[in-house]
Formats: C-alpha cells, sequence, structure tokens
C-alpha cells in the first residue's frame, strides 16, 4: 500500500467510524496520560519533553484508535444468553454443510429467463447452480411438497410463464440434498399479476422473525447460513448496512432464538465497502 493509499484510507476509516474512533481515541489517550503521569512522579525527567510528549500522545492515540477501528471482514455478536452470531464476507453458495437460506418470490419461480427470474439475482443464482449440481433432484417438485402444508392462491391470469401458485409471504420451502445440507427457500418478496414486487417494508420484521422461529422449530444442529436479506425487491430503502442491522435486530426480538450449530450471515465480497462491521457491533452494543 503507497503512502496515498494509506492515507486515503486512513481518512475513510476515521470519517465512516467516528463515534467508534472517538471513542477508542479517549479510552487510549486516558490510559496513556494517567500511564505518564504516574512515571513521571518517579522519572521527574518526563516532564521536560512537555508540549513534544503531549503532541506525541495525541498523535499516537489517534492512529491506534483508527487502528482498532479498521475494517474487519468477521464479527462474532451474542444475540442471546445460548447464541452467537457470525458475520462475515464469504460466499454463500460455497457452503456444503447447513441450512442455507435462499430469498425467493412468493409464486417460488424456477424459471430464470430475466423475465420471471433474473439470472444476477440470488433467487436465479441459486436455481441455476442447484440444477446444474443437482440434476438427479427435481426442485420444482421438492418445492411443491414442501409448500404443501401452506394455503395459496391461484393466479391463471399471470401475465408471465412463471408458476400460477401463490404462496403467503414468510412460506419456506425446505429442498434437502443430503443428511447434511438443507436449504430454505423463503417466500420475501410478492409479486402482482404483472409480475412486478409489492413494496412492502412494513413487511420486513414478520417475514424476518417468521424465519427465525422457523429455523428454531426446524433446524436440528446444523449451523445456518443467510445473506443478507432485505437489500433486493423486499421494498426496503435502506442501505445495505441498515438492512443487516434489521436483520440482527430482529432475530434479537425472537426469544429463545436459539440454533445450536451456530448462526452465520454471509456478505458478498461486493457489497463490504458498503458495510462497516465495526460500525454495527458499536451500535448493537449501545
Amino acid at each position: 500500500m503507497t503512502a496515498k493509499e494509506f492515507t486515503h484510507s486512513f481518512y475513510d476509516v476515521f470519517s465512516r467510524n467516528r463515534k467508534i474512533v472517538w471513542e477508542k481515541y479517549a479510552f487510549i489517550f486516558g490510559l496513556l496520560a494517567s500511564a505518564v503521569t504516574i512515571v513521571s512522579t518517579f522519572v521527574p525527567c518526563i516532564g521536560q519533553f512537555g508540549i513534544f510528549a503531549l503532541f506525541a500522545l495525541l498523535l499516537f492515540s489517534l492512529i491506534a484508535a483508527v487502528y482498532m477501528a479498521w475494517p474487519t471482514k468477521s464479527i462474532e455478536i451474542k444475540i442471546s444468553q445460548t447464541a452467537t452470531l457470525k458475520i462475515y464476507e464469504g460466499d454463500i453458495f460455497s457452503i456444503k454443510k447447513g441450512v442455507v437460506v435462499i430469498p425467493f418470490n412468493d409464486y417460488f419461480d424456477t424459471l430464470v429467463d430475466n423475465k420471471v427470474v433474473g439470472s444476477g439475482t440470488l433467487h436465479g443464482m441459486f436455481v441455476n447452480k442447484f440444477r446444474k449440481e443437482h440434476p438427479e433432484i427435481n426442485l420444482d417438485e421438492e418445492i411443491r411438497k414442501s409448500l404443501s402444508a401452506y394455503e395459496y392462491k391461484e393466479n391463471k391470469d399471470r401475465q408471465i410463464e412463471g408458476k400460477q401458485y401463490k404462496y403467503p409471504l414468510a412460506a419456506v420451502a425446505r429442498v434437502s440434498v443430503n443428511p447434511e445440507l438443507h436449504y430454505y427457500l423463503l417466500a420475501a418478496t410478492e409479486f402482482n399479476w404483472e409480475n412486478h414486487p409489492i413494496e412492502q417494508p412494513e413487511m420486513y420484521s414478520y417475514i424476518m422473525q417468521k424465519l427465525y422461529k422457523y429455523i428454531n422449530t426446524n433446524c436440528s444442529g446444523l449451523p445456518v447460513y443467510m445473506p443478507i436479506i432485505g437489500t433486493g425487491q423486499m421494498g426496503l430503502n435502506l442501505a445495505k448496512e441498515d438492512v443487516l442491522y434489521e436483520m440482527i435486530h430482529n432475530m434479537m426480538l425472537v426469544k429463545p432464538y436459539v440454533t445450536r450449530g451456530g448462526s452465520n450471515i454471509v456478505i458478498y465480497k461486493g457489497d463490504m465497502p458498503e458495510i462497516s462491521l465495526n460500525r454495527i457491533k458499536y451500535l448493537l452494543r449501545h
């Protein structure tokens, strides 16, 4: 890293995490100032440095505070007395053992043609990847069987080639690959008859808490992995970092939320520049 790049990164960390930096700065400076005061009573010559010593303490404290607030790629948050949440940069599709949550629309469409389902969405990427890696599993049939307990509405007037059965928001279709890998497909977005998402930000907490309760009831000791849910077509007019905060906050509201295998939120690498995990941890602690 060049001096110019370091200076830019230093300023970026300081500007994005001011509260954290100033809190760390006050703590470090107070600690060092107290130490210097105590030592100076036994070594009087330290006092001869005067203003230079003060400036050095101020500068060192600031550098140390920014270093402590430097972007991290993972954090752990205690969300209850018995549950810890890990948040980290990674690839949700690389998981080979556990329960993986994927947001779908309320029709649970599997036609990835950039009309019904976009190939660049998590929904579309999952369908394409699943069919490529597990051609022996009939994805549509597994979804249909898993949703048999839910009531649905039939929409024969749908204007595209997608499915005609519309399920309630927060419905979950469980698709198992083997005893150690399961996908929970979550109805996170409601679509109208023209295949346009209906923005319902007021439903976000309901959807997420229903999901967490479903995990509580149905997850048997396997780790749970989720992407950031709510940054796509759900209608939340929030930055990705704020959506992540809402995900965690809703998890804390579910009592008791317990996953014996552990819970994880996996953040796509391209989203990391928009998210400060240090700030998330700071906000949840205050």
